[in-house]
């Protein structure tokens, strides 16, 4: 199965380092391919060093503007631009693992969330939580839900999951669910 990981290029705090290696080492000792952002830094670059010396095999997707900061990919696309990369994540992925990050994670989470509310795909998307950190946004896109802003089934698009260990089985057992058709 190829897992996208959606993640910052920051260097952050040990705890989110952690979960990232963690996910690393699970998907590559799993026989997973992993996809993500190219980046050789932050938490992306952590667990894709994790899963390729678990054994798993990488694919980096960077805009060409960034290629300085791509390394060790078993496989580099590089794309014109960051809407690119997020439709060729879409395309090679059979699943989207938001691991902590900034506004490009926040970016990269909500195209495959309405892309799944649109149909274009019925892949599974789970949000590790490590340290609380998605649980503000959690709640707001429940709010989206509630509120009517879009259809109750919606709020099967996306899971949270604490750990990383976790987010692999929601993967493994997921199921799609009913199509969702709101337009807005």
């Amino acid at each position: 199965m190829k897992i996208c990981v959606f993640a910052s290029s920051s260097e952050v705090d040990h705890i989110y380092q952690n979960a990232a290696i963690e996910l690393g080492q699970l998907t590559g000792s799993q026989g997973h391919r992993l996809v993500y952002g190219g980046a050789k830094r932050g938490l992306m670059g952590l667990a894709s060093t994790a899963h390729q010396q678990a054994g798993g095999k990488t694919i980096g997707i960077l805009p060409v503007r960034f290629e300085a900061i791509a390394g060790g990919e078993d496989e580099l696309i590089l794309v014109p631009d960051f809407p690119e990369r997020v439709t060729k994540m879409k395309e090679l992925s059979d699943a989207f693992i938001g691991l902590a990050g900034g506004f490009g994670t926040l970016y990269e989470l909500a195209d495959v969330i309405q892309a799944g509310q649109f149909n274009e795909h019925s892949k599974p998307i789970v949000l590790i939580n490590t340290n609380r950190f998605y649980d503000e946004l959690n709640t707001f896109l429940e709010k989206i839900v509630q509120e009517k802003f879009a259809p109750i089934d919606n709020a099967k698009l996306w899971s949270v999951a604490q750990t990383p260990q976790a987010a692999l089985e929601y993967i493994r057992t997921y199921r799609p669910s009913l199509k969702h058709d709101k337009l807005g």
